[in-house]
C-alpha cells in the first residue's frame, strides 16, 4: 500500500468510518419512510461529516479513489442547500423580525417551500447510487483497517498535528480577509473543516478540552449566525414582493437586518484575530489546569 498515513490514525479513522456509514443509513432508511424537512436537514449534517471525514483521510495520506466519492458527497450538500437557506429563512424571521407584522407570512411561506423541496429532493434519490457510494465508503473503511496493522515509531499526536496543520493555514490565509460577509463566509468554510478534524481527531489532542471545544463551536456558530443573516436577506429580496409586501415596508425590514449585521460583522471579525489559541500544535499539548 503506498498511504503513509499513521497506523493509529488509520485505525481511528476507519471506526469513525464505520459509525459515519450506520448513521448514514439510518438517516436514509427514516428519510424514505417519512419525508420530512427536519430528516432532510439530518441527513445533510452526516454528509457534511462525510466530506469532512473523506478529507482528512485524504490529508492523513490516503487518497486513492476518494476523489469520486468525495464529488459526490459535494454534489449531495449542493443539492440540499436550498431546503436548508429555506429551513433558517423560517427560523431566522421569527427570530429577527418576530415583531413585525410580516414575520408569520413570510414563515409560513419558506416552510411550504421547505417541505415542497424536500419531498421533491427525497424522491430525487437514488438508491442504487446510494448503495455504490455506500459501498466505495466501506472498502476505504477496509483500507484504513490494513493500513492500521502497520508499524510506526512515530508518535500519534505529532501525526495528527501534521495531518491538521494544512487545515489550519487554510484558515489562516481566510481570516486575513474578513471585511466583508463574503469573507467571513470563505473563513466559516475552512473553519468548520478544521474544526470537524479536530473533533474526529480529540482523542489524540489533550489540549482540546470541552470549554476549548465549546469556545471553536461558539465561533463557528457566530459566523453561522452572519451568513444566515445574508440568506434572510436575500431571501426577502427575492420573496417579499411575491407575498404582497410593499417597497417601503421591505426596506425598513431590510435597515433592521442591515444593523444586526453590522454588528455581527464587527464580533467575527474580532473573533477572526484570535483564532492562533486553536493551533493545532498547542491542542496537541496537555492545558495547565
Amino acid at each position: 500500500m503506498a498511504a503513509s498515513i499513521h497506523p493509529t490514525l488509520a485505525g481511528h479513522l476507519a471506526e469513525a468510518m464505520r459509525l459515519l456509514r450506520r448513521r448514514l443509513r439510518r438517516r436514509l432508511e427514516r428519510i424514505r419512510r417519512r419525508p420530512d424537512p427536519e430528516r432532510v436537514h439530518q441527513l445533510r449534517v452526516e454528509a457534511r461529516r462525510a466530506l469532512a471525514l473523506v478529507d482528512l483521510v485524504r490529508g492523513a495520506g490516503l487518497t486513492r479513489g476518494t476523489r469520486k466519492l468525495r464529488r459526490w458527497l459535494k454534489g449531495q450538500l449542493d443539492a440540499f442547500d436550498e431546503v436548508r437557506d429555506l429551513h433558517i429563512c423560517g427560523q431566522r424571521v421569527r427570530q429577527w423580525l418576530g415583531d413585525e407584522p410580516e414575520s408569520e407570512r413570510l414563515a409560513g411561506f419558506w416552510a411550504e417551500e421547505e417541505r415542497r423541496l424536500a419531498d421533491e429532493m427525497v424522491r430525487g434519490l437514488d438508491p442504487a447510487e446510494v448503495r455504490r457510494r455506500e459501498k466505495r465508503l466501506k472498502k476505504l473503511q477496509k483500507r484504513l483497517k490494513k493500513a492500521a496493522a502497520e508499524g510506526s515509531e512515530e508518535p500519534v499526536s505529532v501525526a495528527a498535528v501534521r495531518v491538521l496543520e494544512p487545515l489550519f493555514v487554510r484558515v489562516e490565509q481566510r481570516a486575513r480577509h474578513v471585511k466583508t460577509p463574503a469573507g467571513i463566509h470563505r473563513l466559516r468554510v475552512a473553519f468548520k473543516r478544521y474544526r470537524y478534524a479536530c473533533e474526529t481527531l480529540a482523542s489524540f489532542l489533550p489540549g482540546l478540552s470541552a470549554p476549548v471545544l465549546a469556545g471553536m463551536r461558539d465561533f463557528h456558530g457566530l459566523m453561522g449566525e452572519l451568513q444566515d443573516l445574508q440568506v434572510l436577506r436575500a431571501a426577502l429580496r427575492r420573496d417579499g414582493p411575491r407575498l404582497g409586501i410593499g417597497r417601503a415596508r421591505l426596506r425598513a425590514l431590510q435597515g433592521l437586518l442591515a444593523r444586526r449585521e453590522g454588528a455581527l460583522l464587527g464580533r467575527c471579525q474580532v473573533g477572526a484575530r484570535r483564532l492562533g489559541r486553536w493551533r493545532p500544535s498547542g491542542l496537541a499539548r496537555r492545558r495547565a489546569r
